[in-house]
């Protein structure tokens, strides 16, 4: 059948016809269409020597090459010792299975533990990795290795053969029997080991929770094949042919076949090694079969007419995209196969393609459903009953179109013939499987009856199909664009279908292209300015401008413009002085009509001051206890005001009274006012009384005089008061004539009643003193 190639590049090569596999993800044609680049080796126009010339480009002959320069590298490779060549290879092949035994670990006592080799030698191993052969049974692989790096080294030899079986589908690790030491020339002096038993193995790591990790070889069950690079590069390179390794051969019995090798090359020999590393026969067993020798008789592959057409053909000056077809159309109802997957018109187009023979590569990005075509084309190739070969670079690919084939009930057509699980035993397990279920898959009688029914829904979904896709006049769009339109634009204004109700449009059915863009345009402008009234309110009607019920002049406009910046101004700077505020006092405004008409209500109840604040006061405002206090000394503040007015009013100059010495004096004479009952007297009152006092005083100060002397002419010291003047004038003014000889007065402060002569003067002198006396007393009244 055609070939067929799934490829992620964009790069074509060997293929007449391109095809874009635009898939479910919709991938972009490629743009370039230049000249494919082909190799010169398909342009000899000859099979045979193209052929030839790509099986060589196979193979890599360089001392690059690890089958002809193997290098024991102690991070990728393990090395055996001790153990019989011949005995160890029998037993892999009889599927036993062999762990590997790391030297014991040292009692190092604290000092430097020495090396696994001295270790080893001190044990009485044999370390020489050359290697004996006898008939003693081999129970497991010792290597020159603590446990630890055993451990280590089986472990990451594991994981890169676990990878190389998951990324290529095959078994790169193998146990090499032997190597050919050979040299470029007869005088060089530079070894090079070439493999010459390579036997495919597996390691298994098993152990842990408790127990040692052991790593465990098994024989794959894969064919022990023969070093092809290390046959080509003696055939090429020294004219030596390399023995054949045959299905018998033990490693002795091969080397034993390089003694003619041997003799002609005195240097070279042969290096009984046993040695556990990953190598690559992949292109080797590639190069042995595109070998035309290798090919039955009368089906050479130089003969194959694909194969020839590669070599032989002309080759197309630019790339050619394949023809996406009208799967629909009932002219192509006999090559349209029947799918298992799902395929869109481009996928079916591929389809048609590949079963009318034609060789095509079919390209895109991961994820188009490239695998899916396959899985396509494999089944109706199969209904076809044609045998089909696929092949990829990677297993992960081998693996989906597999897992589809079996999700579909085919996967017992499906055979596995080169993978890392394609062991020979179990291959002809599986071909005897298969053999024996010839003939017993029944005739779909039913299928004919199913297939009806699906056409004539396919009819219906074509009719269906060509009705959306109908161009309507005059707008020049299809329904499937008018629906689809509408949808999205639904769901976009979902949430305003009720407002939309309302909205009354033309006939739109009538309208052109022209007619809806400039329709389009003229919302789109309507929606900008409708946008802009809309956002400092939700509803028109809530407008600040929503009053305005015509529209203004231009004049009117520009005047109104200039209002509103003076107005803005004016908000500016009544929000910078309430910031301000806010900063400077912690008074806190609310910046709303209302919350500054109040300010302003409460700033005019405030008194004028006469001058500007003081901001450094406005601080410890902020205070309730400074507030307070600012309270109290307003409240003495407003009490000084209201006296200093009282006083004003009596007074004609009230500044002197606010001197300290001058109000000391005053409220001395308030407390003595206080002390004298005169509160509730008038000053014009405190005045009369205060000249009756002055006379008062003077008249006192003569009564003091005389009653002074009068003491003296008695010849009595007595106190000077009113009650003891009182006395002496009632006993004076009370008493007889009596005789010339004297008076007796009492003294009161002794026993006035009791008789005496107090004093004695004559009569002359007692009658002054008693006018004296008398003229005292009546002026004290």
């Amino acid at each position: 059948m055609a070939s067929i190639r799934k490829t992620e590049s964009i790069s074509l090569r060997g293929s007449r016809l391109g095809h874009n596999s635009a898939m479910q993800n919709g991938a972009r044609e490629p743009t370039n269409t230049s000249s494919p680049s082909i190799s010169a080796d398909f342009l000899t126009w000859s099979t045979e020597i193209g052929l030839d010339r790509i099986r060589t480009r196979l193979l890599d002959l360089t001392n690059r090459n690890k089958l002809l320069n193997f290098r024991h590298s102690p991070a990728s490779s393990l090395r055996v010792v001790d153990v019989p060549i011949d005995t160890v290879f029998r037993q892999l092949r009889d599927t036993e299975k062999f762990g590997f035994m790391p030297v014991p670990e040292p009692d190092a006592a604290g000092g430097e533990a020495p090396s696994a080799k001295d270790y080893a030698d001190e044990l009485g191993w044999n370390t020489s990795f050359d290697l004996g052969n006898s008939d003693d049974r081999a129970e497991c692989l010792p290597v020159l290795l603590y446990h630890d790096h055993l451990d280590t080294l089986s472990r990451k030899i594991a994981s890169a053969a676990k990878t190389a079986i998951e990324e290529s589908g095959a078994n790169m690790l193998y146990l090499v029997f032997g190597f050919l030491e050979w040299y470029e020339s007869d005088d060089s002096k530079q070894p090079h080991l070439a493999p010459l038993v390579v036997l495919p193995v597996s390691i298994e790591r098993t152990g842990g929770r408790g127990k040692a990790i052991e790593a465990v070889l098994e024989y794959s069950g894969e064919d022990v094949e023969t070093n092809l690079s290390l046959v080509e590069k003696m055939r090429r390179d020294f004219g030596l042919e390399v023995p054949p390794l045959e299905e018998d051969d033990t490693p002795e019995i091969y080397f034993a076949k390089f003694t003619d090798i041997l003799k002609l090359k005195k240097t070279w020999s042969i290096r009984r090694h046993i040695t556990l590393a990953l190598l690559s026969f992949g292109k080797l067993l590639m190069y042995r079969d595109l070998d035309p020798k290798t090919w039955p008789a009368g089906q050479s592959i130089a003969q194959h007419p694909l194969v020839r057409e590669l070599f032989e053909s002309s080759k197309n000056p630019e790339i050619e995209l394949a023809e996406e077809y009208p799967i629909d159309d009932p002219d192509l109802v006999k090559d349209v196969p029947h799918l298992i997957r799902d395929a869109d018109s481009s996928q079916h187009s591929a389809l048609i393609h590949a079963l009318r023979g034609q060789s095509l590569v079919i390209e895109g990005p991961p994820g188009t459903g490239k695998s899916q075509t396959i899985t396509n084309l494999i089944a109706a190739a199969l209904a076809r009953g044609k045998t089909v070969l696929f092949v990829a670079e990677k297993l992960a690919a081998l693996e989906v179109v597999r897992r589809r084939l079996d999700d579909a009930g085919l996967g017992m057509f499906c055979l596995e013939v080169h993978s890392h699980k394609t062991k020979k035993g179990a291959m002809l397990t599986d071909l005897a499987q298969r053999y024996k279920l010839r003939g017993t898959f029944r005739e779909p009688r039913d299928l004919d009856r199913h297939l009806a029914v699906v056409e004539e829904k396919k009819q219906l979904l074509t009719q269906y199909a060509s009705l959306v896709n109908r161009t309507i006049e005059p707008f020049k769009a299809t329904i499937f664009e008018i629906l689809w339109a509408r949808d999205r634009c639904g769901q976009v204004v979902a949430s305003h279908l009720g407002s939309l109700s309302h909205v009354i449009l033309p006939v739109v059915v009538q309208f052109t292209r022209i007619q809806f863009t400039q329709a389009e345009h003229f919302l789109s402008v309507y929606a900008q300015h409708l946008a802009a009234v809309l956002a400092p309110c939700k509803t028109v009607d809530r407008h600040p401008w929503a009053w305005i019920a015509k529209p203004l002049q231009f004049e009117e406009e520009e005047r109104l413009l200039d209002l509103l910046t003076e107005f803005l101004s004016v908000i500016r700077k009544a929000d910078e002085c309430c910031e301000r505020l806010h900063d400077v006092a912690g008074i806190t405004l609310t910046r709303t009509e209302h919350g500054l008409d109040h300010a302003a209500y409460t700033l005019g109840l405030l008194p004028q001051t006469g001058g500007a604040v003081i901001e450094e006061l406005l601080t410890p405002c902020r205070s309730a206890a400074n507030r307070q206090k600012l309270t109290q000394f307003a409240g003495q503040v407003e009490s000084f005001r209201t006296g200093f007015d009282r006083l004003s009013t009596v007074t004609g100059s009230v500044n002197p009274l606010l001197d300290a010495q001058v109000a000391g004096e005053l409220s001395d004479a308030l407390d003595c006012m206080r002390q004298w009952g005169l509160e509730g007297h008038a000053v014009a009152r405190i005045r009369t009384l205060l000249d009756a006092s002055g006379e008062t005083a003077k008249h006192l100060a003569e009564a003091h005089s005389s009653f002074r002397v009068l003491l003296t002419i008695v010849g009595f010291d007595a106190p000077v008061t009113l009650s003891s003047a009182a006395f002496y004038w009632k006993r004076s003014t009370s008493s007889k004539p009596r005789p010339t000889s004297g008076f007796i007065f009492g003294c009161p402060h002794s026993n006035m009643n009791a008789p005496g002569p107090c004093c004695s003067l004559p009569s002359g002198r007692r009658r002054r003193l008693r006018t004296r006396k008398c003229r005292s007393a009546k002026n004290s009244i």
